[in-house]
């Protein structure tokens, strides 16, 4: 996850339990161009999106650079999309940008430390 949202890609949690159509529907809704997935899902899915298997780029990771690449990516950019169950019966994406993403993680950190601070 970290290394999509450094390249500034946008996350689109999708458990393969789900039922199929909703996963189609979150695939085309979202209008994802990448779909990694595992070999026991390929081509499981309806959607123009390209498959990467993880089985298959795996064994190749070492080959690339560990260093950063050079994106810039500001506070309103887009970091995932969460599907709700929708009330229409279609589930619903919520878009959640950079600055939401670094207020959670900022205000979980502070729980953490007053929850500390209380001897827990």
């Amino acid at each position: 996850m970290l290394g999509i949202m450094k390249t500034g890609a946008i996350y689109v949690p999708i458990d393969p339990q789900f039922p199929l159509s909703r996963i189609d529907h979150m695939l085309n809704d979202s209008g994802a161009v990448l779909l990694l997935t595992a070999d026991d899902y390929k081509e499981h899915y309806r959607s123009n999106a390209k498959e990467l298997l993880i089985e298959d780029i795996w064994p190749q990771l070492r080959q690339y650079p560990v260093t950063d690449i050079e994106v810039n990516v500001n506070g309103n950019d887009l970091v995932y999309i969460l599907y709700t169950s929708g009330s229409t019966g279609l589930p619903k994406g919520v878009q959640i940008a950079h600055h939401n993403l670094v207020n959670f993680l900022y205000s979980m950190q502070k729980c953490r430390v007053s929850l500390q601070q209380i001897n827990y």
